[in-house]
C-alpha cells in the first residue's frame, strides 16, 4: 500500500474507528479537540469500545501549563490532554462536540463548557468534558491527567433505532439524530433541573433530553444529518433512498396527526442520481432510475451561513460517486400550485446546478471545511480527495491513505492558525480514519516550516527528534559547525603565513610586482608544478 509522505502522517490507535468530530471556536475556546470513537463491537475480541478525547491547548494557555522538552520548546504530545470514555458492550458510531462559554457569574473559573454529544446504539448520550485545578508534584511539574468525561445526560429512542447520525444546532438546545431505520429524531436539551416549587437551575452540569420530533419519510438507513448554520430550526438529511430532505420545525402544525406533521415539516426532497447529465444517458435502471437501497446518499452539507447553497455526494454500491451543488432559486408558480396554495405566485426550492464524478469509488465520507472552501472526500479504496468549492477541482489526493474503506473524515475546522501547529510547522487540512487502527494526519504543504535538531533524544509531533524553531535551529547549526569554522580559519592563516615565508624575496626582487608574487603563492605554497620531482612521477 501507499505510504504517506510527510509532512502528511498517520497515528496509530487501539481502535477501529467509526466516528470522527474536529472542533474549535477561536471566540470562546483556546484550543482545539479532536474526538473519535470506535471498537470492537459487543464479541469478545479483547478490543473494547471506547470514545477517546484529545485536547490539544497551545503553548501560552494561561489556564494550563504543561512539560517542556529541551531548549524551553514542547513537543505536541506536551500540549495534548486525552481522555478516554467506555462505551461498553456497544459502539459509538456518531459524535458531535458543542462549547458555550462559562457565563460571567460562574467561578473563578472562566473555562467554557464542552458537551459531547455521542450516539450508541438506540442512546443518545451527553457528556460534560471538565477541567480540574492543576495539581504539581514534588517536581514542579505538572500533572497533565485532569481532564474527565463526566455523563449529565441519555435519552433511548425506541429499539431497533440504531443511531447513525447526531448533531447540535446553532442555539445548543436541540439535537438532530439519523436512524438505522430511516427516523429522523429531534431531541430537545434543557440545562438545569426543574425544582420542586417550578423554578429551573440553570447548572451546566445537569441537562434534560426529550423526544419532541420523530421525522418520518426515508425509507433506508439515515447516512448523514446536519442543522442549518445560523437557524436553529432547519436541517437537512440524506439517506440510503437516494434522497436528501430540507425540514423546516418552525413550520410544525398543532392538533394534526403524525402523517400530516411529517409532510408539512419537509420542506423538499431531493433526487440524487448517479450518472453524468452531460454524458449519454445510462442504460442501467438501476442508474438510470435506482430503487431505495441502490443509490446511496453518504453525505449532505449547508454550502455557506445563509444555507442558499447544499451539497449531496452520492453514489451506487459499486462504481464512483458523484458530487451534486444544490441552489436556492425563485421560480413562478404554476396555474395548479397557484390554486392549490391559494396566493403566492412564485416559490423558493433547490434546484441541482451541477453534478461532476469526484471518485472512481463510492464514497463513504464527506466534511466541509469550516470556511466553506474545501470538501474532503473519503471512498471505499481507502482514498482521500480535498476539492476546492470554487472550482470543484482536486486540491490534493491521496491514494490508499487506508488499508479499508474510510469511515469517516474531518475538514479543517477553521482556516486560523490552530493550536499546537507552531510546534509542529505543519497545518493540517484534513483528518481521516478507518476501521485499519489509524488516524492520517492531511496536509497540502510539501514540507514542515520547521527544522529538525538533529541527533536529540526527544520524541517531536512527526518523530525522529524535537521539533524547534527558526532561532533554535540557527543557534544549533552554529554550535555543530563550531569546530569546522575553526579548523577552516586555522588553514586560511596556516596558507598566508608559509606565502609570506617563501614569497618574500620574490616580491622584493621583481620591485613589488604582484603578478610575482601570485604565480609564486599558486606553484609554490598551495600547489607544485607538474615537472618538479615526485609530483608528475613517484621517486624511486
Amino acid at each position: 500500500m501507499p505510504v504517506l509522505q510527510s509532512p502528511s502522517r498517520t497515528q496509530p490507535t487501539a481502535i477501529p474507528i467509526f466516528a470522527l468530530k474536529w472542533y474549535t471556536h477561536p471566540s470562546v475556546l483556546p484550543m482545539h479537540i479532536l474526538a473519535y470513537a470506535g471498537g470492537g463491537g459487543s464479541a469478545k475480541t479483547g478490543i473494547g469500545n471506547t470514545v477517546n478525547v484529545q485536547i490539544i491547548t497551545s503553548d501560552d494557555d494561561t489556564n494550563s501549563s504543561y512539560n517542556h522538552g529541551s531548549d524551553g520548546v514542547s513537543s505536541l504530545e506536551d500540549l495534548t490532554a486525552s481522555i478516554a470514555i467506555d462505551t461498553g458492550i456497544d459502539i459509538a458510531v456518531a459524535l458531535d462536540i458543542l462549547v458555550q462559554s462559562a457565563p460571567s457569574s460562574s467561578s473563578s473559573s472562566s473555562r467554557p463548557y464542552i458537551y459531547l454529544a455521542v450516539g450508541i446504539g438506540n442512546f443518545v448520550k451527553i457528556y460534560l468534558i471538565k477541567n480540574h485545578s492543576i495539581s504539581h508534584d514534588d517536581n514542579g511539574d505538572n500533572d497533565n491527567d485532569h481532564w474527565e468525561a463526566v455523563e449529565i445526560g441519555s435519552i433511548e429512542l425506541e429499539k431497533s433505532s440504531g443511531i447513525n447520525t447526531v448533531s447540535w444546532n446553532s442555539t445548543g438546545d436541540a439535537l438532530v439524530a439519523g436512524c438505522e431505520n430511516g427516523n429522523v429524531c429531534i431531541i430537545s436539551v434543557t440545562f438545569g433541573n426543574e425544582s420542586s416549587c417550578g423554578m429551573r437551575s440553570q447548572s451546566p452540569l445537569q441537562l434534560q433530553l426529550h423526544l419532541v420530533h420523530e421525522l418520518k419519510g426515508h425509507i433506508r438507513a439515515v447516512c448523514c444529518s446536519v442543522y442549518h448554520p445560523k437557524n436553529p430550526l432547519v436541517l437537512m438529511s440524506s439517506a440510503k433512498d437516494g434522497t436528501c430532505r430540507i425540514w423546516n420545525l418552525g413550520m410544525a402544525k398543532q392538533n394534526e396527526n403524525e402523517n400530516d406533521e411529517n409532510d408539512n415539516l419537509c420542506m423538499e426532497e431531493l433526487q440524487c442520481r448517479i450518472y453524468d447529465p452531460k454524458g449519454p444517458a445510462p442504460k442501467a435502471a438501476n442508474i438510470l432510475n435506482p430503487k431505495p437501497g441502490q443509490c446511496l446518499v453518504r453525505g449532505c452539507a449547508f454550502g455557506d451561513l445563509d444555507g442558499r447553497i447544499l451539497y449531496t455526494v452520492q453514489s451506487g454500491r459499486k462504481g464512483g460517486a458523484f458530487l451534486s451543488v444544490w441552489k436556492l432559486i425563485r421560480r413562478a408558480c404554476t396555474i395548479e400550485e397557484q390554486e392549490q396554495e391559494k396566493g403566492p405566485k412564485f416559490v423558493f426550492e433547490f434546484k441541482e446546478t451541477m453534478r461532476k464524478q469526484v471518485s472512481n469509488f463510492p464514497v463513504s465520507a464527506m466534511s466541509l471545511s469550516g470556511d466553506y472552501t474545501m470538501l474532503a472526500l473519503g471512498d471505499t479504496n481507502g482514498c482521500i480527495t480535498l476539492l476546492s468549492t470554487a472550482t470543484f477541482q482536486k486540491i490534493k489526493f491521496w491514494d490508499g491513505a487506508h488499508d479499508l474503506p474510510v469511515t469517516c473524515i474531518a475538514a479543517r475546522p477553521l482556516p486560523l492558525s490552530l493550536s499546537g501547529e507552531d510546534v509542529t510547522g505543519v497545518r493540517v487540512d484534513a483528518i481521516s480514519a478507518s476501521a485499519d487502527n489509524k488516524l492520517c494526519y492531511l496536509t497540502r504543504q510539501r514540507k514542515s516550516t520547521l527544522k529538525k535538531k538533529q541527533g536529540s533524544g526527544g520524541s517531536g509531533s512527526g518523530g525522529g527528534g524535537v521539533l524547534v524553531g527558526a532561532k533554535s535551529s540557527k543557534r544549533v547549526l552554529t554550535i555543530v559547525f563550531y569546530p569546522i569554522h575553526l579548523i577552516v580559519f586555522a588553514m586560511i592563516m596556516y596558507a598566508i603565513k608559509v606565502s609570506v615565508d617563501v614569497c618574500h624575496e620574490d616580491y622584493e626582487e621583481s620591485h613589488h610586482d604582484w603578478m610575482a608574487v601570485k604565480e609564486c603563492v599558486l606553484h609554490t605554497v598551495l600547489w607544485a608544478t607538474s615537472d618538479r620531482p615526485g609530483i608528475a612521477f613517484i621517486p624511486h
